[in-house]
């Protein structure tokens, strides 16, 4: 299974670049055999390669240079996070169906548990016919996502909700909010804000009291 990504973080003056690409081979069970990702930071590269054998999984994790080993005790099935979307498929997608299983996240380093959940089969304006509703847990973040009959996705909300700017038009597809949907979004660049005030300066408006969902909060 092998995969690439590309994204930008900007936040409050904050910018970088991070660039993934991952490999990872695995059995007809989507089992860990070994696996190599090659993080790129601002420049910085992070390579993470390793293997299951024996009950364990180890890592070596190559940083600027330096090289580090890691000796993880994994006496079950160790799963490729880049499968996550996919076992449900092979599994069976079945209304109440549940899976728990261990994988190995990269971005952390470690060994964690996922829960799935397979809801419902269900219709929604959102996208074309029917797909089942599974439900995510892994490292304390939950995404919902819907699969059709031929085991692809069709809709992902993660991060516990979508947050949608409308600031940009999309280059293909379709986007459909509901009706009682109203947008809102902070503007994480924040290109017009003044350098030399605070943070709470900034979003106060310079008041020592501000209303957030219903309670004053104090400076």
């Amino acid at each position: 299974v092998t995969g690439e990504s590309e994204f930008r973080l900007r936040f409050l003056g904050f910018d970088k670049r991070i660039a993934l690409r991952s490999r990872d081979r695995v059995a007809a069970d989507f089992a860990l055999e070994s696996f190599e990702y090659a993080y790129h930071i601002d420049g910085s590269e992070l390579v993470l390669a390793g293997a299951r054998r024996d009950g364990v999984l180890r890592v070596k994790v190559t940083n600027a240079g330096r090289s580090s080993e890691q000796a993880l005790p994994a006496p079950d099935a160790v799963y490729a996070a880049s499968a996550i979307g996919m076992i449900p498929v092979l599994r069976g997608l079945a209304p109440g169906a549940e899976y728990r299983y261990t994988v190995y996240v990269g971005e952390s380093q470690r060994l964690a548990e996922v829960r799935q959940r397979v809801e419902r089969y269900e219709r929604s304006t959102l996208f074309e016919g029917a797909a089942w509703k599974v439900t995510t847990e892994l490292e304390g973040l939950r995404t919902t996502t819907w699969i059709d009959r031929l085991g692809r996705p069709l809709l992902e909300v993660g991060l516990n909700g979508v947050l949608i700017a409308g600031l940009e038009e999309p280059d293909a597809g379709r986007l459909r909010l509901g009706e009682t949907v109203e947008g809102a979004y902070v503007d994480q660049s924040r290109d017009a804000r003044d350098p030399a005030k605070t943070v709470w300066e900034e979003v106060s408006g310079g008041q020592d009291l501000i209303r957030l969902g219903g309670r004053e909060e104090v400076n």
